[in-house]
């Protein structure tokens, strides 16, 4: 899942993106700008996790359909949010679609 997320959000580049989100754009979170230590990109990796963990808790994430509900339900939310942002022209903002993602 981490992979997933790494891949999407930043192409599984190991260093932190200009906006300082991190290599999982993790909205809230500063992340160093550029090359990644090992450690700086060990506690983005446990951040990530954190993150996947607060949003699944109720989920056993050993059965192959609370994994697939997992992702699903991630994509229709995303996809629903970013359609309610864009009725107000504000889709475009990632700041505000990651926020409201977290909220």
């Amino acid at each position: 899942m981490l992979a997933a997320i790494h891949y999407r959000e930043y192409g599984l580049r190991r260093e932190g993106p200009s906006n300082k989100n991190g290599p999982y754009q993790i909205w809230g979170r500063i992340y160093p700008v550029g090359s990644l230590t090992d450690e700086q990109f060990q506690q983005a990796t446990n951040d990530a996790a954190e993150f996947i963990v607060t949003k699944v808790v109720e989920r056993n994430l050993n059965l192959d359909n609370n994994v697939k509900y997992t992702f699903l339900r991630t994509m229709e939310l995303y996809l629903f949010i970013k359609g309610k942002l864009s009725i107000l022209g504000l889709h475009k903002n990632r700041r505000i679609l990651v926020k409201a993602l977290l909220t």
